[in-house]
Formats: C-alpha cells, structure tokens, sequence
C-alpha cells in the first residue's frame, strides 16, 4: 500500500488496518469500542472532521470516504499497535512488523506521496487568500508568508515552508523599527514609554481606541501611517484574535523633536 499522510505523519484508515491484519472493518471497529481508555486521541490516532475530511475525501478517493461520515479515524503507528496487541495472534504481530519496516517507516515531515497531492492545489489556493489578508493588516511580504503558513498548518497539516526548506526567511533591508521605549531613549531628554505615547498622541501621529472587548490600544492617525509599522508578535488573545505590535520608524523621532522645538513657546 502506499502511505497515506496526515498532519505529515503515516497513518492508515481503519479500511486499510483490517485489510492489513486480514480482518474486517467491523471487527478493528469494535476493538477500539471496546477498549477506548487504551486509545488516546494524537497517540494513537487523529480524528479529521470539518475542512480536514472534506480535503481527505479528495486525497483518499479510492476509499470512497462517504459524505454521511462526519469524524474519520486515522491510525497512527502506536494505534496500530495496539490492535495487534488486542488481536494478540501471530500474524498480528507479523503484520505489525512488516508495517513498521514499511508504511510506518516513512520519517515525519518528509512524507509527499500522490495520494496526498491534490491536496497541495487548495492549499496553495488558500497560502495566497491568506497572505494578501494579511498584507491588508500592514505585514510585510515575508511576515505574511509566515503568517499565511502558519495558517495553511492548522487547516490542512501541512508545512509550506519546510517542504520548500525554506524555513528562513531573508529579512529586507529597512530602517529599525522602534518601540515607544526606543524611541523615548532616542529622544533628549530621555522619556519613559508612558510620556512617548502621550506624547504621539498629542502630536497626532496616533489616537486611543477599545476593540470589541474592551482592550484600550493605539491606533496610527493618518498624519502617522507612514511611520506606523505593525508587527505580527506570533502570539494570540485569549479569544483567538492575532496579537500586533506598533512600533514606528526611526524617523520618527527627529519629528517629534522638530514638532516639539517649532512648538516651544519662549513668551
């Protein structure tokens, strides 16, 4: 059989375990009814529902996967090692064996076979919508193709970048970009990141805002865009939603000390 892949692991579908062991469906079924507390979900196997199946039912098309299937479960190699243990023959463990040596065999995060290829198109297809959102969220070519990546492994398990080995992206050369507490010990005198805020804020570079949860953030003015940079810091609220940083361009802080030099009032 040629090896299927999920999340790039090796794993099999119950269909392919019992033919392998030479018993039925039914039977491999019943096993892992029977002793549940022996099976643990991301040991001994994953379980594709929403996005994931539908993708698979294209991957795995010779199994005829049918659309009354809401949760389908991949075997792992532990998992089927426990079905060897529960069957407890000699041409259990023989199989078992020969699977391990085998179709088990292919190492993880290397595995690329036809049956998982088809899959590759939509997720190249979704790579794109991804990463042109994310260029609408002010991130960089390369922090979107990250960003898209990493979205593109949580809905379909597979890693772009590191089939490509391209697992490091080549910054492009540009200015620093500065924190507020950058810039306030940038700027003479020295200022804390406090007054630095407050201090953008008065000059119009940037304004207060609360999202939908109440969480107070600063927000660019359009007098401040074209220093604003926002960051993906690769980190999540606690409801899901992305976690950016502002910071700003080192030019920044010439202005503000030219703004704060042409505002000084002498009497």
């Amino acid at each position: 059989m040629t090896p299927i892949a999920y999340k790039s692991v090796p794993v099999m579908t119950t269909e392919r375990l019992s033919e392998a062991f030479g018993t039925e469906e039914v039977r491999v079924r019943q096993n892992y009814a029977s002793n549940k507390e022996r099976f643990v979900e991301g040991v001994h196997f994953f379980k594709a529902t929403g996005k994931d199946l539908k993708n698979l039912r294209v991957a795995l098309s010779d199994s005829q996967i049918s659309l009354k299937t809401r949760a389908l479960i991949l075997w792992i190699e532990r998992g089927a090692m426990n079905h060897a243990k529960i069957l407890e023959t000699p041409e259990a463990w023989s199989v078992y064996g020969k699977l391990v040596d085998t179709y088990f065999a292919v190492k993880e995060g290397r595995l690329l076979t036809p049956s998982v290829r088809p899959v590759l198109a939509d997720a190249a297809r979704d790579f794109r919508a991804y990463k042109s959102v994310a260029r609408l969220f002010g991130m960089d070519n390369n922090q979107a193709a990250l960003a898209a990546n990493k979205a593109i492994r949580k809905d379909y398990g597979l890693n772009l970048a590191e089939r490509l080995d391209a697992t490091h992206l080549l910054a492009p050369q540009q200015e620093a970009h500065l924190t507020v507490t950058d810039i306030g010990k940038r700027l003479d005198p020295p200022s804390s990141a406090i007054a630095v805020n407050a201090l953008l804020a008065e000059r119009d570079f940037q304004t207060g805002r609360r999202d939908a949860h109440g969480r107070t953030y600063w927000e660019p003015t359009k007098k401040g865009r074209p220093y604003a940079v926002w960051l993906d810091t690769g980190k999540t609220h606690g409801d899901g939603t992305l976690v950016r940083q502002l910071r700003w361009t080192a030019n920044i802080v010439a202005d503000l000390e030219q703004e704060n030099e042409g505002g000084t009032d002498n009497g």
